[in-house]
């Protein structure tokens, strides 16, 4: 019995060792994954408060540069907002404050000029749909053939509508009258 109690002492030697080793490795690797994450936490939080003072400073600016443009107050907040929306993407713009100055009223500038353009297309869509008069031939047809198709059946529906049912439908719909209107001409009460 004590030829396999040494034995089994060899066994167990040799994973006790591989088992710190292990745990030595990953406690190393757990380590430095931490150092990396919270490297990566402090350069975002530095990050966040050099686009604050970035975006204190200049917003301003911005906005008033394009409201002098376009005259209006919402419009011109939207495009500010699109400007410093795209520059949070590209920090190597607005950390060197020698060129920042420049590059960001040229984007300004050509937000504004996307803005107009796009205003201006809405805008003649919108007169090229309200010159157009007559919609399609297909779709007057169809328009046509479901107007008659409701008529129709309008028209059974009150055929087999009671007397004094159909006198107050047509009231109603046909007449324009209100249910106190139909109320007193009939001589009703209104549920």
């Amino acid at each position: 019995m004590s030829d396999v109690f040494e034995w089994g002492n060899l066994f167990i030697a040799p994973l006790f060792v591989y088992s710190i080793k292990t745990v030595y490795f990953w406690h190393t690797k757990i380590a430095y994954n931490l150092k990396s994450l919270m490297a990566v936490y402090y350069d975002e939080q530095l990050k966040k408060r050099k686009f604050e003072q970035f975006f204190i400073q200049t917003f301003p600016k911005v906005k008033a540069f394009a409201w002098k443009i376009l005259q209006s107050e919402e419009d011109a907040e939207d495009i500010a907002q699109d400007i410093f929306v795209k520059l949070w993407d590209n920090p190597e713009i607005w950390e060197n404050k020698e060129t920042w100055d420049s590059y960001i009223y040229t984007m300004a500038r050509n937000q504004i000029y996307n803005f107009l353009k796009h205003q201006s297309v809405e805008l003649s869509y919108q007169e090229k749909l309200l010159q157009e008069d007559s919609p399609s031939f297909e779709f007057d047809i169809y328009d046509k053939l479901y107007a008659k198709e409701l008529q129709l059946l309008i028209k059974l529906t009150l055929d087999n509508m009671p007397e004094q049912r159909r006198k107050v439908f047509s009231m109603s719909r046909q007449d324009g009258m209100s249910n106190q209107e139909i109320a007193d001409r009939l001589q009703l009460s209104i549920r």
